[in-house]
């Protein structure tokens, strides 16, 4: 997973290159490398390109956006709910959290687990991005690149209402307990 969160991190999403003129995949084998999975380098390859391929990504390229933010915000009586973006743009004047996901996914049930596990994770994201930069978070995207072609669940409306406020009611128990 952070060979394909670093490589995706250093390419622009637009040239799927990094800054030195790498394509994708050069660039995600050197991350392997450096991350010590080298015998992975061909599937974090692949991640990283089914990364890119993800419609919500290609979208992103073409706004205004950021890669591996942190953010931060005060919960409770001195706590503090932290943590980093893989992926933030801006869309009609709100926010949009991208989650790269490197999980093997295996049959409907799995995928759905993955979903309960995540969401409160992107919906946190959510809540001290909307504290800290006082715009709100239209959805939330869980970009699944473990199986070759990209998945995409998306958090919004009622559904990230309702995540929002459990996030938030699991870290003031949290700080409180």
């Amino acid at each position: 997973g952070r060979a394909v969160h670093a490589a995706l991190a250093d390419l622009d999403l637009a040239t799927k290159c990094d800054s030195g003129g790498r394509p994708a995949a050069e660039v995600a084998r050197a991350r392997a490398l450096a991350q010590g999975v080298d015998a992975q380098a061909s599937e974090v390859a692949a991640m990283v390109d089914s990364a890119l391929r993800s419609p919500t990504v290609a979208y992103a390229a073409t706004r205004r956006h950021w890669r591996e933010v942190y953010v931060a915000a005060p919960v409770g009586d001195g706590g503090v709910l932290e943590g980093f973006v893989d992926l933030l743009f801006e869309d009609d004047g709100a926010l949009v959290v991208v989650d790269y996901k490197t999980d093997r996914l295996r049959g409907g049930r799995s995928l759905a687990s993955r979903i309960d596990t995540y969401r409160l994770q992107v919906a946190a994201y959510a809540v001290a991005l909307e504290s800290s930069t006082g715009l709100g978070v239209r959805r939330c995207v869980l970009v699944f690149v473990g199986d070759g072609e990209p998945q995409e669940h998306i958090i919004e409306g009622e559904d990230l209402v309702a995540a929002r406020a459990a996030a938030l009611r699991t870290a003031v128990d949290l700080v409180t307990s």
